[in-house]
């Protein structure tokens, strides 16, 4: 998934604002953002402050079955899994949910103690929301054995070049072994054009700075982000990996067995990785291939997972726009806009289906005002005033007009751009049913990106 990163501040900038003028940050101001964590960082921060755990076997303990076959225990959490019982409990755990209830110490849980004071620590059971702030840390014990970043490899991908994949290459342990059992250079490449290739990702680690020097020169143009890059050299490389709550990872069960999400199963297989390269304790000719495919599959691991979370956040159908912005707003249509020659700068005009959906509890007020109807004779009036023209509707609607001067909020995506969000007069609302667009004045048009439609109109 190709990533657009922007350059214009420096990387520090941001953070030395917040930090050496508090007084002047304002986070609502600059609003969210990525930032490159040293995650080595992280993890001694939440192994400090009790809101970490490094994630030592499977997420579940093996089936119990009988005899005969048939399944007695299945799904119990491992308590330094990814699935903790840390991260709290879901519906299919036994108790669920009765940790919500607690004292301090978690003597006493369940809602049917609320107000009860615990006698080990004195405090009352109360509501205990989810910690989200716990994670879990996939770790590589050995010093030299590390993988890049999600962050920092997009950024890497672009410095070196994502036409030839490049780091891509780098990292991809490639060499022959002559009969002594020594790594050789392979004859197809020009290693005099790519020295580095082959490399794999534990020598790319070894060779960083020597490796950023040489494409130093050859990258004039990538000045801001070599400079970017070597900034953040301590955020590149890392040997711990968070895992987020198991809150948000739901497992679905069945009879016989569970389902994982697949980010689960990403973080599965780089734990299985991460395993694999603790077993290994120095280097040598005999395991560097062995080291080299580890490193390489977390790496894959790691950047699909990655990528499976920033889509599920940004994109269309991610959490963010489908669940939190893409809902339905009371009062609100869409339509297509043409332009008007006739319209003043503020005024729109709106057709009459959208008329009736907008002015919906208006209408039926004013019936039932005017004609002494039911509410429910009302509804139906205005009803059928919606699926067919009513002439009587229409009049309605032209009161409201000249009585209550509506306004409305005109947005066109995306709504960050200026004058895509502007507030207008209702000025006259369209006779014709079958005309569904709303018509705009001509000076606003450029502003909401509708440049086609204002040389079709003069066309």
């Amino acid at each position: 998934m190709a990533i657009d990163i922007e350059y214009d501040l420096e990387p520090s900038d941001l953070d030395l604002l917040e930090r050496l003028l508090p007084e002047f940050y304002n986070g609502r101001t600059i609003g969210p953002r990525f930032r490159d964590l040293n995650w080595e960082k992280e993890f001694e921060r939440d192994m400090t402050l009790g809101h970490g755990f490094v994630v030592k076997t499977k997420p579940f303990k093996k089936k119990i079955k009988d005899k005969d076959g048939s399944i007695l225990s299945r799904g119990i959490k491992e308590m330094d899994g990814i699935h903790s019982p840390r991260f709290g409990t879901d519906y299919q755990d036994d108790n669920a949910f009765a940790e919500r209830y607690s004292c301090e110490c978690g003597n006493l849980i369940g809602r049917v103690l609320e107000g009860d004071t615990c006698p080990k620590c004195g405090t009352k059971v109360k509501f205990v929301d989810v910690d989200l702030k716990m994670f879990a840390w996939l770790k590589i014990n050995h010093p030299d054995f590390k993988i890049i970043h999600p962050l920092m490899y997009r950024k890497l991908v672009v410095y070196f070049g994502s036409k030839n994949k490049t780091l891509e290459h780098m990292i991809q342990f490639n060499r022959d072994m002559d009969l002594d059992g020594h790594y050789r250079r392979l004859e197809k490449v020009d290693y005099d054009k790519y020295p580095f290739w082959g490399i794999g990702l534990y020598g790319f680690y070894k060779r960083f700075d020597e490796i950023m020097a040489y494409y130093h020169k050859q990258r004039k143009a990538k000045e801001e982000l070599y400079k970017h890059i070597m900034q953040n050299r301590d955020k590149i490389f890392t040997s711990v990996v968070p895992v987020y709550s198991a809150v948000l990872r739901q497992v679905f069960f069945s009879d016989e067995d569970y389902k994982y999400t697949k980010l689960d199963k990403f973080y599965n297989s780089m734990f299985g990785n991460f395993q694999r390269l603790n077993e290994e304790h120095e280097v040598n000719d005999r395991n560097l291939t062995k080291i080299n495919q580890n490193l390489i599959r977390a790496q894959r691991n790691m950047n699909n997972a990655f990528d499976l979370i920033f889509t599920s956040l940004t994109e269309k159908e991610g959490l963010i726009r489908r669940n939190i912005l893409g809902g339905r707003i009371n009062f609100s249509a869409r339509t297509v806009i043409t332009p008007n020659a006739h319209l003043r700068s503020s005024k729109i005009e709106i057709p009459y289906v959208m008329a009736v959906e907008l002015f919906k509890e208006q209408i039926i007020n004013l019936l039932v005002k005017m004609d002494g109807e039911t509410y429910n004779e009302a509804v139906t009036a205005w009803f059928n005033g919606y699926i067919d023209f009513s002439p009587k509707i229409y009049k309605i609607i032209k009161y409201i007009l000249k009585h209550s001067k509506p306004k409305t909020l005109l947005n066109r995506n995306p709504t960050i751009n200026y004058g895509s969000y502007l507030c207008m007069g209702v000025k006259n609302v369209k006779k014709d049913y079958e005309d569904l667009a709303a018509g705009l004045p001509i000076a606003c048009l450029s502003s909401l990106n509708a440049d086609l439609i204002i040389r079709s109109f003069y066309e």
